[in-house]
């Protein structure tokens, strides 16, 4: 198919969607289509296998004659004679309603394409050809119709819905190619659209490995829910039925593999083996094991989880069986051509295949009501091998198939709608988107996990370097609920390099920066130690300077302190006698003044006993009255102040020392002046001692 028919189908899903809107009968629906075809084409007259090849051909549809016929029975005026349909009246072009819906459709088409087609340039830095760009849509429509021929570019793709999951009309617009295909894909394997509303036939859905783990929530949240519209349909299609129509089964051969997964899970947490940082569902199950016994406990919970749950073991079909030979898949051709086209032994994955197609035996394979049996399968191997020519066939419904192609089947039987609760989530194209890119990464990190582990073992690698890459790997590990718009770009390099090269040769540059450092930080010790060195010395030699400083100080201290104590006993020893000599003229001196006084009275009685008081009585109050005023006057004149005889001693005293100590040239004031400077002295001497 063309790059202009990849865009056209992908038009005509969107329209088929918009129509349902209008219109919720599929047969209506697809009569548009027709009328379409009739108009445009100007179709008259024309056969059921005319008309139905132009339809798949121009919508790139792939509908049956049998639901064309019908179809055709919605159209007015129009008339079957044989095998010929005639058309009496062709309707006017602007009564064709398909048209401008397909016309605007195939222009948001385009414009989504080119967004697409610039995102993976600009991640992969390259100038994209038209040939990529071919293969680039064919990839869009085969991810967009849960196509399995055409994988490339899917982790780009995914990376680019999920980028732009914030922008309304983009996801709007993949949101309605994505429903218009779900719708589309409910007409493939069922030609009877008239039972629509409810299920009537038996099914036995065998369940793999991933989707019991996806059950019990090991592999993340957006599985289980996944799972779980899944098992609501189921148990909606049980409880409507007369007895029970959907039956959940597992091998044998799955349950022994899920033995040695908790098996396996043990020997992890005991520190005998280190977990694939592929396998979520094992890293979910050891976190919080602190011994075997959590495991085990686990184990128990897991299985008890199954049987609450209806699912329950089966044994394969016996292969010897001479009448299970016809129907035997598996050969060598087969196997091979498989294994070489996938890159890997795909022997374990055409078995259980091969145990469907047994067990299925001449049961109707292209009407997917009545195949009695499918495998239910997370494995892209397993899928992909049950959708390859070589063992589907064409037109038969496949062995296996994934979750969102039977959650599909089960909605659209239902007749569930589009309503927000009706709708199931797992079907969402985001939902999709992170589901794809989580699985894509984790097979990534698988295969390096392979790789690591055979370069430990051929001694390419050290142990240390093991560890170190292993918790690389587990780091760039992600959930689908885990990838958001923001991690886009670290994921793509994760998947588009290799991530564990990378690391390693960012190992090798960050041992060699650190050898470098630390021969640089060697120097740069050595040297520091020589800076403190030399640092140390000078202040060594610092202190020993200011030691000896202080030391020579102390001991002039010392000698100008005996110096001055030797000054200052000997001026001492003069003072006591100067002072001696200063008392001997200060006691003459009170001694006149005394004897003055005792001289005056005594001359004053001996005058009046001479000459009797009657005559020496006016003289001596006289003399003994004006005496004081004429002293007083005299001295206040002289001195220039008042007369006060208890300053008059102190301040005699004071004249006469200053007399004695200018006689003898004695300094008093060095006496106190050497006072004050032995204190100063006694306490520099005792800094420089506390120190």
């Amino acid at each position: 198919m063309e790059k202009n028919q990849h865009i056209t189908s992908l038009a005509s899903l969107a329209v088929f969607r918009e129509l349902y809107n209008k219109q919720t009968d599929i047969y209506e629906i697809i009569s548009k289509f027709l009328n379409h075809i009739i108009i445009s084409q100007s179709k008259y007259n024309f056969t059921l296998t005319e008309i139905t090849n132009l339809l798949n051909g121009s919508f790139g549809f792939s509908i049956t004659e049998a639901v064309v016929n019908t179809s055709l029975g919605r159209i007015e005026n129009i008339k079957k004679e044989k095998e010929y349909f005639t058309v009496e009246k062709i309707q006017k072009e602007e009564e064709n309603i398909v048209t401008p819906l397909q016309n605007i459709s195939i222009e948001k088409s385009n414009r989504i394409l080119e967004e697409l087609f610039r995102f993976i340039s600009n991640e992969q830095n390259i100038e994209l050809s038209e040939n990529e760009k071919d293969e680039i849509v064919q990839s869009f429509c085969s991810f967009l119709m849960d196509g399995y021929n055409n994988e490339q570019y899917s982790e780009f793709i995914s990376a680019f819905i999920i980028a732009n999951n914030k922008n309304e009309d983009f996801k709007n617009e993949l949101e309605k190619i994505r429903e218009g295909v779900i719708l589309y894909s409910g007409l493939t394997y069922n030609p009877n659209l008239n039972e629509i509303g409810s299920w009537q036939s038996e099914l036995t859905i065998f369940l793999d490995t991933e989707m019991l783990y996806n059950f019990a929530g090991y592999n993340g949240k957006l599985f289980k829910s996944n799972f779980d519209d899944f098992f609501q349909y189921v148990i909606e299609i049980n409880q409507k039925g007369k007895k029970k129509l959907i039956h959940l089964k597992y091998f044998s051969e799955v349950k022994e593999r899920i033995e040695r997964f908790f098996t396996k899970a043990e020997y992890i947490v005991k520190g005998m083996d280190k977990p694939n940082p592929r396998t979520t569902a094992m890293l979910s199950v050891i976190e919080g094991c602190k011994d075997s016994s959590d495991v085990n406990e686990k184990k128990t919970d897991f299985f008890d989880l199954l049987k609450r749950s209806g699912i329950t073991e089966e044994s394969g079909p016996t292969l010897s069986k001479e009448e299970n030979h016809e129907y035997n898949i598996i050969d060598l051709q087969t196997v091979k051509l498989l294994s070489e086209e996938f890159g890997q032994d795909v022997s374990e994955n055409i078995s259980i295949l091969n145990y469907i197609s047994i067990l299925r035996k001449d049961s109707n394979q292209n009407y997917f009501y009545n195949i009695l049996y499918i495998l239910l399968t997370g494995n892209s191997t397993t899928t992909k091998s049950a959708w390859h020519p070589s063992v589907k066939g064409e037109n038969n419904v496949p062995l296996a198939t994934n979750l969102y192609w039977i959650t599909n089947k089960f909605w659209f039987k239902l007749n569930k709608g589009f309503g927000e609760n009706s709708f199931p989530k797992s079907l969402g194209i985001i939902s999709k988107a992170q589901t794809t890119l989580s699985s894509i990464l984790s097979d990534l990190i698988g295969d390096k996990f392979d790789e690591l582990k055979t370069k430990f073992k051929d001694g390419e690698i050290t142990e240390e370097q093991a560890k170190s890459r292993l918790i690389n790997l587990r780091k760039q590990a992600r959930k689908p609920e885990d990838i958001q718009q923001d991690e886009i770009k670290s994921i793509l390099s994760t998947i588009s390099e290799d991530s564990l090269e990378r690391f390693i040769r960012e190992q090798e540059i960050s041992e060699r920066q650190a050898q470098i450092q630390s021969k640089e930080n060697t120097e740069l010790k050595a040297e520091l130690e020589r800076k403190n060195a030399e640092i140390k010395q000078k202040e060594n030699e610092k202190i020993k300077a200011e030691e000896q400083a202080l030391s020579t100080s102390l001991s002039t201290y010392e000698m100008l302190l005996a110096e001055k104590r030797e000054s200052i006993e000997t001026l001492s020893k003069n003072k006591i006698s100067y002072d001696r000599i200063v008392n001997r003229k200060m006691n003459t001196h009170k001694g006149i003044i005394a004897f003055t006084v005792v001289g005056y009275y005594i001359l004053t009685f001996g005058l009046i006993y001479k000459y009797s008081w009657n005559l020496m009585e006016q003289f001596t109050y006289v003399v003994n009255g004006a005496m004081p005023i004429v002293l007083f006057f005299i001295y206040s004149l002289i001195f220039e102040k008042k007369p006060n005889i208890l300053e008059y001693i102190p301040t005699q005293k004071e004249k006469i020392q200053s007399l004695v100590y200018s006689d003898f040239n004695f300094e008093f004031e060095k006496l106190e002046s050497l006072s004050l400077e032995i204190a100063d002295l006694e306490k520099k001497i005792n800094e420089i001692k506390s120190t």
